[in-house]
């Protein structure tokens, strides 16, 4: 098991020309899924797009790209639903190919230095790239004490387990419980 401090994400600063969210910093490169593909097609893509990193079948650096999960993501100005991957990157710094038109550098940053900026400056990152990250690191954390992982939800706490599903009613495995208020609770759900 690897600790946050030995765990690297490279980090992009977006070009100044984009319409939206111009110089902020995202470390999840990725982009609109196109008609036709599917999310690891566009997932593949736009990493040898923006970065130059080769992840198809074959790549010569062998560097590898996983699935981890899905999550939704809505502020005022965007409504995403996305794909989380995790790509080992077997190459340089040097490389690395940026797409100028998207991007501006790359920065190596460690995830403990990466989770730390986050919480100081979420201002200074993609709104949406700010929420993944924190769902993956809450996935790490989860992984690493052997906590289940949840189905169908992105395995996430922010801010104390926010994200995990509440529930309205927790019931126990006994109709009994119910006749003692009368099946008031039971009517709210």
């Amino acid at each position: 098991h690897l600790e946050q401090h030995d765990i690297f994400v490279l980090v992009q600063k977006r070009s100044m020309q984009k319409d939206y969210c111009p110089g902020r910093l995202d470390p999840t490169p990725g982009g609109v899924v196109g008609f036709g593909e599917t999310y690891m097609d566009n997932a593949i893509r736009e990493l040898k797009e923006e970065m130059g990193i080769d992840t198809a079948m074959g790549n010569p650096l062998k560097n590898e790209l996983t699935r981890l999960f899905s999550f939704p993501f809505q502020d005022r100005h965007v409504r995403v639903w996305g794909d989380f991957y995790e790509c080992v990157y077997r190459g340089t710094l040097r490389d690395l190919k940026i797409q100028v038109e998207e991007v501006d550098s790359i920065e190596r940053m460690s995830l403990q230095d990466l989770k730390e900026m986050i919480s100081k400056s979420p201002e200074t990152f993609m709104p949406d790239a700010c929420y993944a990250m924190k769902l993956y690191i809450q996935r790490s954390l989860d992984i690493s004490v052997d906590r289940k992982l949840l189905k169908g939800y992105s395995s996430s706490d922010l801010d104390a387990y926010g994200l995990r599903p509440k529930p309205k009613a927790i019931f126990f495995d006994c109709d009994d419980c119910l006749y003692f208020d009368e099946w008031i609770t039971a009517k709210h759900i």
